[in-house]
């Protein structure tokens, strides 16, 4: 049986960090936009993954694909802490 997640229990700054990875951001320029530590989005990362029960990046955003989270627009979370030229588009 196929599980799939409960998107309100994605945190605030988890969707911010999903934001970024749907648009091929690495751990360490994510850390850099949202001023966290690289070890901070790792963890966002790995909890995305625990939450959407995949294993991969390429899973990750067909799940949030599959369940109408992407696309979407930018997160406020996203929105306050960059300069669009820091974020692919």
């Amino acid at each position: 049986m196929l599980k799939h997640p409960n998107i309100t229990s994605l945190s605030d700054r988890e969707m911010d960090v999903l934001y970024l990875i749907a648009r091929e951001n690495s751990n360490s320029k994510i850390a850099d936009i949202l001023f966290l530590s690289k070890n901070t989005i790792d963890s966002h990362r790995r909890n995305l993954f625990l939450k959407m029960h995949v294993h991969s990046s390429a899973g990750l955003i067909r799940r949030a694909y599959e369940l109408s989270i992407l696309p979407m627009e930018m997160p406020e979370g996203v929105k306050k802490t960059i300069n669009s030229e820091d974020v692919k588009a």
